[in-house]
């Protein structure tokens, strides 16, 4: 069963975001140190009808489930989690992704945004992508001394790599 977390359902959809998102995740998710930040925003996004927790589900259990925002004529991905556990539910995922593409363009987005990123599945969906551009802008000495600092650690890695193809630089 296909469900868009209703503003009162949004406390059960974050629990169930941060418990899939964990097992499909796990120690690697960059997400879940922030989770509690997304948690206290997402309950607004929800309530103002831009941030979706969409999710698919067997009988009680949510088996995935994706958080979207929707603004404009565009709904942007930005989480995600699925039950890992049990190899029946493997694909629930690219199911869950058909049902919100095809809500998506019934309420009247015109696009789908992946955002960044270029995992596989992304272009499995798409058509077509857009290049990143990230700007980094610094106010006062102590930003602008981080900011010089990660200019230096991007570049240095990129030069690693560059050079030396077997190397895989750290960068933190």
């Amino acid at each position: 069963r296909y469900h868009v977390a209703e503003p009162e359902e949004s406390e059960a959809a974050i629990k169930w975001l941060r418990r899939l998102h964990t097992a499909s995740w796990g120690p690697q998710s960059t997400f879940l140190p922030s989770f509690p930040r997304f948690a206290a925003a997402a309950n607004i996004g929800i309530a103002r009808g831009e941030l979706m927790i969409h999710q698919l589900a067997a009988g009680d259990e949510v088996i995935a489930t994706q958080a979207w925002f929707e603004v404009g004529d565009r709904a942007n991905f930005y989480q995600s989690g699925r039950n890992t556990t049990d190899a029946q539910w493997r694909g629930a995922g690219n199911v869950l992704h058909a049902f919100v593409a095809e809500r998506a363009f019934e309420v009247g987005f015109k696009e789908l945004d992946f955002l960044r990123g270029n995992e596989q599945y992304k272009s499995e969906w798409a058509d077509r992508s857009r290049t990143q551009v990230t700007y980094l802008v610094a106010k006062g000495a102590r930003a602008r001394t981080v900011a010089k600092a990660r200019e230096a650690r991007t570049h240095l890695a990129g030069s690693i790599s560059s050079h030396h193809p077997s190397w895989t630089p750290l960068v933190r």
